[in-house]
């Protein structure tokens, strides 16, 4: 709070008026819209003069205190009907501010970079930790406009002067740099998953997350997902790359299979164990049992394997 040992600056006072037929009443808060004080801003009933002005106000968001003595000595000049009951009475004035911040800025640079073509819904605006308050003495006045914008759209750096309210010369400017992120749907679960636990259709939901910074091997459709096991935990409402995900596995190491050739004149089984897990597709290495020999063996499905046919001899005895 600003105290000012003399108040407002006094302004050039008129000749006295006629004094009020009725007591004026001090008003201790006092909350002005526009730049000046006027007499009957500081009191009520303060008489035929009480449009006249006192004194500038305080900044915008700022206050003054108006003490005994400033008080009893313009009552005086101003023939208004006050007398204080103590030495201690005083007045607070506060100048009206509208705070106009960062969300109606953001908003204002996205209605711009809507007028140059580009969708609002996909545009996230970052301003950085600056702080950004500017204010308005009035409602109406709590508008923004932007000055010499520029932006780039590789990048999506932009730089603008704000001005609030958005016209008249009385604005106030602050200088501004930031960028703007497109933002893309990205299938993720919206729950935490284990490895090994399979994805289904309602463990995905959509989320919209900023394009910028993601791995290039960012999972950006559900079906690519659907079917999937994790291949390490997963956590929810986290963006799921490649690497994330397998195919379900089929065989685990130490599993016993069945071992599979087919030719054009015959089929011939025998039990293998796998030395290595796999899915649905994977080559791994498998032991013969009867005939302790290792082949490479595709996993066909569960506990299903087949081998190629110049590895026919891996399945002999």
């Amino acid at each position: 709070m600003i105290r000012l040992a003399a108040g407002l600056l006094l302004l050039h006072f008129g000749v006295a008026a006629i004094a009020p037929a009725t007591a004026a009443t001090l008003n201790t808060h006092v909350v002005v819209e526009a730049g000046v004080v006027r007499i009957g801003d500081i009191w009520t009933d303060a008489g035929k003069r009480a449009d006249a002005v006192v004194g500038h106000a305080p900044a915008l968001g700022e206050r003054a205190t108006l003490n005994t003595r400033w008080l009893r000595y313009v009552a005086k000049s101003f023939e208004v009907d006050w007398t204080p009951a103590s030495g201690f009475e005083e007045a607070v004035v506060e100048r009206a501010s509208y705070e106009v911040g960062r969300p109606e800025v953001e908003a204002r640079i996205i209605d711009e970079l809507a007028a140059r073509g580009l969708d609002p819904a996909d545009l996230q605006i970052d301003l950085g930790n600056r702080p950004l308050i500017l204010a308005a003495s009035r409602p109406e006045n709590a508008t923004v406009g932007l000055a010499d914008f520029a932006y780039n759209a590789t990048s999506g750096r932009f730089a603008a002067v704000v001005r609030v309210p958005a016209s008249g010369p009385a604005a106030q400017q602050i200088r501004i740099t930031g960028r703007a992120h497109r933002l893309i749907s990205l299938p993720v679960v919206d729950r935490r998953l284990r490895p090994g636990d399979v994805i289904r259709r309602d463990h995905i939901r959509y989320l919209r997350l900023r394009g910028s910074g993601l791995a290039g091997d960012t999972v950006t459709d559900e079906d690519t997902l659907l079917g999937m096991a994790a291949k390490r935990g997963l956590k929810a409402d986290t963006p799921i790359r490649q690497r994330d995900i397998r195919r379900p596995l089929e065989v685990e190491k130490g599993d016993l299979l069945t071992l599979i050739l087919r030719t054009s004149l015959m089929t011939l089984t025998a039990e293998a164990k796998a030395l290595e897990e796999g899915s649905r597709g994977d080559v791994v290495r498998v032991l013969n049992t009867r005939s302790n020999k290792v082949v490479l063996a595709t996993i066909t499905g569960p506990n299903l394997a087949t081998v190629r046919t110049n590895d026919r001899l891996a399945m002999n005895d």
